[in-house]
């Protein structure tokens, strides 16, 4: 979030000043880019084991199901 916090209220670019980099920050979506979704698991790999990588990745279609499962 501070990223992005950071990229709506602008960053320093030289020759430009201080430019916002988006217009509105998405905080409530359950969609996570393949890409990130690659990255945190090599992460998790990486630092915790296999024993930590889910067998089938969780795709959500709505929110509710979601923090459903967050609670779990």
């Amino acid at each position: 979030m501070s990223v992005a916090q950071e990229l709506y209220e602008g960053i320093e670019i030289k020759g430009f000043g201080t430019v916002g980099l988006i217009t509105y920050m998405r905080t409530d979506s359950v969609r996570v880019s393949d890409e990130a979704q690659e990255a945190s698991k090599q992460y998790i790999q990486n630092n915790f084991g296999d024993e930590y990588i889910p067998d089938v990745k969780r795709v959500y279609k709505g929110k509710k199901i979601a923090k459903m499962h967050m609670k779990l």
